[in-house]
């Protein structure tokens, strides 16, 4: 007995398992319990339902997400062409490429970032023109005063006041 302790073991757990499957169905055909075919393959009916619809939902899930990516895409592209309106091409080209790396939770913070760099990269400086002519304008402003301008000179100060205007 001692060397068929295994074999034992497994011959009476066999037996019990074989004897409480038999007074199981015993009991099941005593208690007048039956599953019918009919609510079987209903329920295989609807496993398979579920099983569609769940395939469904996540191909839409997955069409959702890509179209949120691409709607965003579009958004940031948009903000970037607005803020590059007014920039010379150098200027909007390395505001595109800085753009390219903002890291941003929503919309409104990417135009944040976005104004920010734009503002970095043309700085409100004003042209030596626009200089010079301002210190005309402050010498020709003092008073009644009126300075002598020589006529050819003339005419390059006004050439330059039309197109530092416009």
């Amino acid at each position: 007995m001692k060397e068929n302790t295994v074999a034992i073991e497994s011959s009476l757990r066999n037996e019990i398992t074989t004897e409480f499957m038999s007074k199981l169905r015993d009991l099941f055909n005593e208690s007048n319990v039956n599953i019918p075919q009919e609510q079987v393959e209903v329920i295989d009916a609807l496993a398979e339902k579920v099983e569609e619809l769940e395939s469904r939902l996540a191909e839409t899930v997955e069409e959702m997400t890509t179209l949120r990516e691409l709607k965003e895409k579009v958004a940031v592209d948009e903000a970037v062409e607005v803020a590059t309106e007014g920039l010379t091409l150098v200027e909007s080209e390395k505001l595109k490429e800085l753009a390219s790396g903002i890291d941003a939770e929503d919309l409104e913070e990417f135009n944040k970032k976005l104004g920010i760099i734009r503002e970095s990269l043309k700085p409100a400086k004003k042209s030596n023109v626009e200089n010079l002519m301002e210190e005309v304008n402050e010498e020709n402003v003092d008073g009644n005063e009126q300075t002598f301008v020589d006529p050819r000179m003339k005419v390059y100060l006004d050439t330059i006041k039309r197109t530092v205007k416009s």
